[in-house]
């Protein structure tokens, strides 16, 4: 392809801008409810918000694969439109929320080790207290997160986003708002603290649930998508674990990393991980609004492969990078020139006293993620190009390898106390390390013969 093809196309970039634009919205509100519940648990106590971040991580690790799994309903159903089966696409939302419902059994039951998988960390007993509180809500919750994930595939494969966003703004919200009430005690509820934040989070699922419900069964869907063929079907259900599993398992991998990073920094101290936290979620800025147009890449990339238009879907992938690599480099700047502004969004009465040296390390720590945000965007676009094509096996086997080698390394550096320095600087060498994976798989052509959308 030439280099116009590939990214100097303006109806391309129309098309996934338009496509976009709602999913980053709903994307910048997923921001600011998890920056306004990262200030109010930072309010709360220094200790809360490094609770919640590392017992995010481990819940993020254990319903991943799930979550990888159902949530690829959207690309199967990008696939299906561009192969005229429609018809296929109600059966499919279907079997996603059946394996929803089957995964929210098993991170229920998951949620009653809560307490054991802390107590292997070596964290201080109060900051295992809070960690113990946040994951086993997340945990039992977690079936209302499958079911949404699942029904929004229905919309994204589509590029029905501006429902989407509406639906996912609501329940943002609904967050914000419980987080005010359940953490504090506001309004004649008790004050709760870390568990109020993690209920806050499960409740506003169901609003997210009630407008996608009321939209999937809309009479133009039942009649063109057949939404109302609820009956189980072990040929979707085949086809969403062939695909969505390696998508799942990925992530999963990949949460597994970072949540032994945040053990790691947690036994250096809780400023130090309060730090990484606090960058972590400011993180968010960054890859949550790629994460959005790579969404609305990959539903135009799906849809390209289902029709066995290679051409445009490599174009897709290219224009994706471009639009991911601007905002990328914008946000870095800004982390570079004002790293002090953003710690100091966290600063309250209850931090006062160890707010300078949590503020010193953190601004250090964000020039590392304004470092790794820049590769980061090519990781996201690309990944999500080859996973709406179905080359999720392979990307599950490449991620596996390099993650394994910086485990290691982290362990190694954990193990001898080389500090919070060496151990940052190799999860910024994971993410660095993987664009040359994508080139090189994409370059191969291999994916081309990869069959989503299939009669059968």
């Amino acid at each position: 392809m030439t280099y116009q093809e590939l990214f100097c196309q303006s109806p391309k970039y129309n098309r996934l801008l338009r496509l976009s634009v709602p999913l980053v919205l709903a994307s910048l509100g997923l921001v600011f409810m998890q920056f306004t519940d990262a200030i109010f648990l930072s309010w709360y106590s220094p200790t809360a918000i490094a609770a919640a971040g590392i017992a995010g991580m481990l819940n993020w690790l254990l319903v991943s694969p799930i979550v990888g799994t159902v949530s690829y309903t959207g690309t199967i159903t990008a696939n299906n439109l561009g192969a005229d089966l429609d018809n296929k696409t109600g059966s499919m939302i279907w079997q996603g929320v059946y394996l929803a419902l089957i995964g929210g059994l098993i991170t229920f039951l998951l949620s009653f080790a809560s307490d054991f998988f802390f107590s292997l960390t070596g964290h201080s007993p109060d900051l295992q207290v809070f960690e113990t509180q946040y994951l086993r809500i997340l945990l039992a919750g977690s079936v209302l997160n499958f079911i949404a994930c699942a029904i929004s595939g229905f919309f994204i494969g589509r590029g029905d986003n501006t429902r989407l966003m509406v639906a996912q703004l609501s329940g943002q919200v609904a967050n914000v708002v419980l987080d005010y009430v359940m953490i504090f005690g506001k309004f004649g509820f008790p004050e709760m603290g870390v568990a109020g934040a993690a209920l806050a989070t499960v409740l506003s699922n169901l609003f997210t649930i009630a407008f996608l419900t009321y939209w999937f069964f809309k009479r133009d869907n039942r009649k063109r998508f057949i939404t109302c063929d609820w009956h189980p079907n072990i040929l979707p259900i085949r086809q969403l674990l062939r695909f969505g599993l390696p998508n799942g398992l990925q992530w999963a991998v990949s949460a597994f990393l970072w949540s032994l990073f945040f053990a790691a920094v947690g036994r250096i101290g809780t400023v130090e991980l309060a730090a990484t936290s606090i960058a972590f979620r400011l993180n968010g800025l960054a890859s949550v609004p790629v994460a959005a147009v790579s969404r609305a890449l990959g539903t135009l990339v799906g849809k390209s492969h289902g029709e066995l238009n290679h051409k445009d879907a490599v174009a897709y992938m290219g224009h994706g990078t471009v639009v991911c690599q601007v905002w990328m480099t914008l946000v870095a700047v800004t982390y570079v020139v004002l790293p002090e502004y953003y710690f100091e969004l966290f600063k309250s009465d209850s931090n006062s006293g160890a707010f300078t040296e949590l503020m010193a390390c953190g601004v250090t720590l964000l020039r590392f993620v304004a470092l790794y945000c820049l590769a980061d965007s090519i990781n996201i676009a690309l990944c999500a190009g080859l996973q709406a094509v179905g080359d999720t096996k392979w990307i599950f086997k490449g991620v596996s390898i390099v993650t394994f080698l910086v485990i290691i390394g982290i362990m190694f550096a954990d193990y001898y106390k080389c500090g919070l320095m060496v151990i940052w600087s190799l999860i910024t060498f994971f993410i660095m390390a993987l664009p040359p994976l994508w080139f090189f798989r994409i370059r191969s052509g291999a994916w081309k013969s990869i069959r989503v959308a299939t009669e059968s």
